[in-house]
């Protein structure tokens, strides 16, 4: 299998700024693309998307400037479609915070160490991957949700409030084996071995809230 290297974009307003990253991010293995404006790179992602490419399509793109001259659209404008780091010389704590809520994952300012930047884009990257693997935990648990029936919702819904099967026919209205067949093709739907496995599941579908460990699936 031929080696794929990791493909970075700079969006740049300072060329000295772009320069630093460009030359960091290139030393520990990346591919840089430089792009003038959000804009631009967000068309390109877009045309790769449409075209069905996957080669040239960047993991990181990479923010530089000054202060006025990064605004929350320019973060908007591609936070949705992948991790974002923001560098600049100049820039205020009020600022980084408003980037950050606009999607950004990291503000790094400038002067730092080599070192510092890579390891920071190295952190982004693997929350940014850690984030996707449970968003795509999540739909899979969402999907299995989607096919339980409204009367089978019922009884996973009396099991989450600890009931046991006689428990749940009285509260329903419903028979005994009624209880058993519906919970044996929640079980089945869900993929759940286990009545455990069953509720870590419904948490990872969102439907309850979860604990940080459950986005992972084993």
């Amino acid at each position: 299998m031929n080696y794929i290297p990791r493909q970075a974009a700079i969006v740049a307003s300072n060329p000295s700024e772009a320069d630093f990253a460009e030359s960091t991010i290139s030393s520990f293995g990346f591919e840089v693309s430089r792009h003038t404006s959000t804009s631009s790179l967000a068309q390109h992602i877009q045309d790769l998307s449409t075209t069905g490419q996957t080669t040239g399509t960047p993991d990181i793109a990479i923010l530089a400037g000054s202060g006025p001259d990064l605004s929350q659209s320019s973060v908007d404008a591609l936070a949705h479609m992948l991790p974002v780091v923001v560098t600049t010389s100049s820039t205020t704590v009020e600022h980084a915070v408003d980037l950050m809520k606009h999607g950004a994952k990291d503000v790094v300012v400038l002067p730092c160490s080599r070192e510092e930047f890579r390891d920071r884009v190295s952190q982004t990257l693997k929350q940014s991957g850690a984030e996707a693997a449970c968003r795509a935990v999540q739909t899979e648990m969402q999907a299995r949700m989607d096919l339980l029936t409204p009367a089978e919702n019922d009884v996973v819904e009396a099991m989450l409030d600890g009931l046991a099967n006689k428990q749940i026919a009285q509260r329903l209205g419903i028979g005994l084996r009624t209880v058993e067949l519906r919970r044996s093709k929640i079980m089945r739907k869900m993929q759940a071995k286990s009545v455990a496995e069953l509720v870590k599941f419904i948490c990872q579908s969102g439907r309850l809230a979860p604990k940080p460990e459950t986005c992972s699936v084993e």
